[in-house]
């Protein structure tokens, strides 16, 4: 272990005891024994980025468990299939502790990688019930019915509305559990409006500005997919991608959809203010933004620069299915601590993942101002002003994955497929096709090259 691992966690040590954090052990069933020595390999983006986040805390409450950190770096070659380096590096390192995406999470768990948390959650006492439920359903259905990994923060988005610009223009606030078009429909009331001579927009996706990108948002919320990749077969050519398409085209030749706008050129001075006012919604340009919960946190520094030239806001669901309207699709967690089936420290192990999942850990990210993402733990999603938080997570995620299997496609062809939508949009906009000859064509062209790498690999 490295002198500034454990000299760093030395300083965590006192200075969250100083917060008021208990690292006390105590002799309950079921808990590590403070005085046994173990050594986990984890894998990880890379050293000192774990022990920032995690690895300075838990060591400073577990001085007998030993880290060694197994970087991912070294995966992500060019002119390289990452899936297949991935699984390799796995099987030649065998990490004790896995971090994972949701899709490598639910690939591993269905494959038996992965081991079944349940024993030692019941051993220890683990409270689950801290942890949002549409966390823990999230993490289940990935997992098959079962719980094979924990995460400290799961991602969300919510739907942000003006409450000045709706309240100033006579225009219902949105509501939870929207359908698109009831969304399209409230965007609409504000096309063609300015502010300080500047366009207003009914609808900001965020950084996201492409039509395909509208696109594929409805067409996942209404559980359409591009293609099938247990057949192989391209499955764009529908009724329901007809009119997810209509609709957006609608949007964007409406005026309301904000599209990119063109740089004002080079300036001599830029202030932070300069750049708050760049973004839509918080410049107060835009009626409603679809975005992360990591925009809570711009929303909350933007303020401090602003002060009373932001606008008054908050958020509701993302837009639903409305033939499923209790559930959302935008639910999901990006980093999963699971462990190894063949890991033979299974018991240290799962402290890190205990410890870096449970109520100790959140209280200190809550403070600290450091979380990544919401807080799994529901005590401690700040809400300080009242708002509707809960929309970020009130939803109960998908039971199915839409893209489950995509693995067996070939690597880069979503890349070049997405191209294709997006030329293909373009001309609908423009009018110079229709909607119908355009998914034609996309339809065509994807199978096309489905079928040429199908040769290809037989």
């Amino acid at each position: 272990m490295k002198r500034w691992i454990k000299s760093g966690a030395a300083i965590l040590l006192s200075t969250v005891v100083m917060a008021g954090c208990t690292f006390g052990g105590g002799g309950q069933a079921g808990q590590w024994d403070q005085e046994e020595k173990a050594t986990i390999r984890v894998m990880y983006y890379d050293e000192r980025s774990f022990y920032q986040t995690y690895g300075n805390l838990f060591y400073a409450k577990y001085p007998n468990i030993d880290i060694e950190v197994v970087s991912t770096q070294g995966i992500y070659k060019p002119d390289t299939d990452y899936r297949e380096e991935f699984a390799k590096f796995i099987e030649e390192e065998q990490p004790d502790i896995l971090m994972l995406t949701s899709d490598q999470y639910e690939k591993y768990a269905e494959e038996g990688y992965l081991y079944d948390l349940e024993s030692y959650i019941q051993q220890s006492n683990f409270d689950l019930e801290g942890i949002l439920p549409a966390g823990i359903d999230y993490l289940k259905i990935k997992g098959g019915g079962k719980l094979y990994g924990l995460s400290p923060t799961f991602s969300g988005r919510a739907l942000y509305y003006n409450k000045d610009l709706f309240d100033q223009h006579g225009v219902s606030f949105p509501q939870d559990q929207m359908s698109w078009d009831e969304v399209f429909d409230l965007a609409k009331r504000f096309a063609g409006l300015e502010k300080d001579g500047k366009p207003v927009y009914g609808l900001s996706l965020g950084n996201y500005t492409t039509l395909e990108y509208v696109v594929s948002t409805i067409g996942n919320t209404m559980r359409q997919t591009y293609v099938n990749p247990d057949t192989m077969t391209v499955t764009i050519d529908t009724e329901g991608w007809n009119h997810i398409v209509t609709s957006a085209v609608d949007l964007f030749q409406s005026g309301a959809l904000h599209q990119e706008e063109r740089d004002s050129g080079p300036r001599s001075f830029y202030t932070m203010e300069d750049f708050y006012k760049e973004q839509v919604f918080i410049d107060g340009r835009a009626a409603m933004s679809l975005d992360y919960h990591y925009m809570l946190g711009e929303l909350a520094q933007a303020k401090t620069v602003l002060k009373d030239k932001m606008p008054e806001w908050d958020v509701v669901t993302m837009p639903v299915d409305p033939s499923q309207p209790d559930v959302s699709s935008s639910f999901s967690a990006d980093q999963i601590f699971a462990i190894n089936a063949k890991s033979g420290n299974t018991r240290a192990a799962w402290e890190l993942i205990k410890y870096i999942s449970g109520d100790e850990y959140a209280r200190v990210m809550s403070k600290s101002g450091t979380e990544r993402g919401l807080l799994a733990r529901t005590e401690y999603i700040k809400n300080e002003e009242g708002r509707n938080i809960e929309a970020f997570y009130k939803l109960k995620p998908e039971e199915t994955s839409l893209y489950k299997n995509y693995d067996k496609l070939p690597e880069n062809f979503l890349m070049t497929f997405n191209e294709w939508i997006q030329e293909e949009l373009d001309l609908v906009a423009k009018n110079e096709k229709s909607v119908a000859e355009a998914l034609a064509t996309i339809q065509d062209k994807g199978q096309a090259e489905l079928n040429r790498t199908k040769e290809e690999g037989s």
